[in-house]
């Protein structure tokens, strides 16, 4: 069985790449005195509304934090809230998927009413000495680099070793006969079937 070892090398690409994803999944939500912008956040109450225009039971959620650039928000709540600053309140509809992850939800038509309690902007710290001691625990940049491949690597390296794995089952598997005879296995499979 002849199975090649791919290599599990880690290039400086990969590791930057891994350190920005970093760097943005931990940057602070600074207030800000301005209106809502791209990219920015909305910190924000808000309550669901019925035909006639009065708050849903239990459906009041307090300080959400809305980012206005989030893939799954929808176009109606980014369109209402850019532009606004804090204090500001709005009403409107939003109509939801049919394919909506919350069912009670989904394909519906919802009236929300909100107040906006703050507008923030992302701030994406430097990459440097400072990140890596306070953010990640590393002694420096160069540790928090070295163990980001070492992490990358090992990913790598596993998932080879499972395509490895599966493509040695799936070659040893043809070449080993059938253990159970198809006549045999078929009459038990009969009999087994008729009780």
């Amino acid at each position: 069985m002849d199975i090649k070892s791919n290599e599990v090398a880690v290039g400086d690409e990969d590791v930057e790449k891994a350190l920005e994803e970093l760097r943005q999944r931990t940057a602070d939500w600074v207030p800000v005195e301005r209106q809502a912008g791209e990219g920015d956040a909305v910190l924000v109450d808000y309550v669901r509304l019925n035909a006639k225009g009065k708050p849903i039971h239990r459906s009041e959620t307090k300080d959400a934090l809305v980012e206005l650039d989030a893939s799954g928000l929808l176009p109606e709540f980014r369109q209402n809230l850019l532009g606004k600053k804090t204090g500001d309140n709005a009403n409107f509809s939003v109509t939801y998927p049919a394919e909506f992850g919350n069912e009670e939800l989904r394909g519906k038509a919802v009236t929300f009413s909100l107040q906006v309690k703050g507008v923030r902007e992302r701030k994406v710290r430097d990459l440097d000495d400072a990140f890596a001691t306070e953010v990640v625990g590393m002694r420096d940049l160069a540790e928090l680099r070295a163990r980001v491949r070492l992490n990358l690597e090992g990913r790598r390296s596993s998932r080879r070793s499972r395509v490895r794995k599966r493509r040695s089952s799936t070659r040893s598997s043809r070449k080993t006969p059938s253990i159970c005879p198809r006549a045999w296995c078929a009459s038990i499979w009969k009999s087994s079937c008729s009780v």
